[in-house]
């Protein structure tokens, strides 16, 4: 049985957010040296945090982490479209990490490495806690099968 999981947004949009009144606070702040141009430079910016933030939701809806039997793939791409396949078999680790805000958002990055690879063969960030811990224990159920 196949089980799909995608990103959960939240956190890239809070970045945007937070670099966007930054930015918008320096701009008030040095509103004088921009004269005319200030509310220019508003609308450039808001438009910039704008698109981080329709980006942000596009990516989370066009990756996806799938698992079923024999295998864990990870299809990603907005326009193009790419899709890793690593069979269980070939797993030597998965992981996750959490930084400040993927903590208070409830999410991760994972990470899973494949024998015979130069890099990290599936590398998603924004996975939520839940769906990390439940990808997670699949593939350690898949790879270290229980005997009984």
């Amino acid at each position: 049985m196949a089980h799909s999981f995608h990103p959960f947004p939240a956190v890239r949009m809070a970045e945007a957010i937070i670099l966007g009144v930054v930015i918008c606070v320096l701009l008030f702040h040095y509103g004088a040296l921009l004269g005319d141009y200030l509310f220019i430079a508003i609308l450039a910016a808001a438009a910039i945090f704008l698109a981080i933030t329709v980006l942000a939701f596009l990516r989370s809806r066009f990756e996806t982490i799938s698992l079923d039997d024999r295998t864990i793939s990870h299809t990603s791409g907005i326009l193009s479209t790419r899709k890793i396949i690593v069979p269980y078999d070939k797993v030597t680790e998965a992981k996750y990490s959490q930084g400040i805000l993927h903590r208070i958002f409830g999410v991760g990055s994972l990470r899973v490495d494949s024998a015979g690879g130069t890099e990290i063969a599936i590398n998603v960030d924004e996975v939520r806690k839940a769906d990390l811990e439940t990808i997670l224990s699949a593939i350690n159920d898949k790879t270290h099968p229980t005997k009984g």
